[in-house]
Order: structure tokens, then sequence, then C-alpha cells
């Protein structure tokens, strides 16, 4: 599993947010920072049946700069009311990959739709995930081996929502 370490921060990251567009093929993208040039990366990925999620880290600092949904299986989107969590409210952090990470792992994924939020979920039990901010609209669920197992996207709009999902 994709294991971190987590550091708090006192603002907010720069935040650019991307879906899926014409000019953009993927569901989302989500850059952490501002970058003139892209650092040199570590990549990890969770590849399960049509679902492909991946991660960038910087290769020099080990920080996260990066979340990509590559690609969705629409038979695996749920649509809820709300999406409970638990998590360190108002205190942002910045998540950095451990060097046992597995950069390659292959965990059934479950995504949730609320009316605006999505959460992207391979946690085997996830009752037992924290979360943590990553910025304002952006958490990362964690399980008790500092594992990442979920990222959840809130405050979306419906259209925001629609070009995530296709539908």
């Amino acid at each position: 599993m994709l294991q971190i370490s987590l550091k708090s921060r006192v603002s907010s990251p720069d935040l650019e947010l991307s879906f899926y567009s014409s000019l953009n093929p993927i569901p989302f993208s989500l850059r952490l920072g501002n970058f003139s040039k892209l650092p040199e990366t570590i990549y990890a990925r969770n590849m399960y049946g049509e679902n492909f999620i991946e991660f960038r880290f910087n290769k020099e600092n080990k920080q996260l700069y990066d979340v990509t949904l590559v690609a969705i299986q629409n038979n695996t989107v749920n649509d809820i009311d709300t999406i409970e969590l638990t998590c360190d409210n108002n205190v942002l952090y910045n998540c950095s990959i451990q060097e046992s990470s597995a950069l390659e792992f292959s965990m059934p994924m479950k995504i949730y739709r609320s009316k605006n939020a999505i959460k992207i979920s391979w946690a085997i039990d996830e009752k037992l995930l924290r979360y943590v901010f990553l910025s304002r609209n952006v958490l990362i669920g964690i399980d008790q081996n500092n594992s990442v197992c979920s990222i959840i996207l809130t405050s979306l709009t419906q259209e925001e929502i629609f070009n995530v999902l296709g539908f």
C-alpha cells in the first residue's frame, strides 16, 4: 500500500483542479502547489478493473504534488446522500511518501457520489479511516498504518461531478 507521513502546514497550497473536457481527457487531475517546471517524479498507482488512480510525489522532497483519476469504471459508482468522515478539522497537511511504500498496487475501488462531493475508496474497512485535509476541499483517508486508502473532493458543483463521472 501507499504509505505516507503527514506534517501540518499553516496555509492552504495553491490548488489546480482540472476536470474532463475536450482539452483534458481524464476524469480529474489535482495539482497541489504552483510549479513553473514539474519536478522529477515518484509515481504510485492503484489499478483495478477499469479504475485507475495515480499519485505523484516530488522525488527530491517526497511530497505529494498531484493526484489523477485516470480512468473510471461506471458500475463502481454509488449514489449516497452525504459523505461522512472523521477528520482533523481545519488542520492542513503536507503528505510525503515513505520508502516502504508499494508503488504499484491493485485494490478494488468504490466511488461514492453525493450532491457536492466525490469519494474514491479502496479501504478494506472504511469505518477505520481517519481523514486529513490536503487543502480546504481535498481530503485523504488513511488507515492505522498510515496507508492512503481514500480521497475526497468536496464543494463540487453538479456540473463538475458530471464532468468527473460522465453521468
